[in-house]
């Protein structure tokens, strides 16, 4: 999991981070799992971008808060 870590790091502070850190990468996971993981990268950095933009700071979730926008 420790390559997997560090190259979100690598993509979350740079644009491109270092072919390193993707060499690591591909020795412990497939294409399919570096898919995921790219995913999961943009996701979170984006969800992080908009957190800032709106103001939310982090950690202000409760569990079940939004239950009742369900119904």
């Amino acid at each position: 999991m420790r390559p997997a870590t560090t190259a979100a790091d690598d993509r979350s502070w740079t644009a491109w981070g270092s072919g390193d850190s993707w060499a690591r990468v591909r020795e412990h996971h497939d294409d399919d799992q570096i898919v995921a993981l790219v995913s999961l990268i943009a996701m979170i950095n984006a969800n992080n971008r908009l957190n800032v933009i709106v103001r939310n700071p982090g950690g202000s979730y409760e569990p079940g808060m939004f239950t009742g926008l369900a119904n």
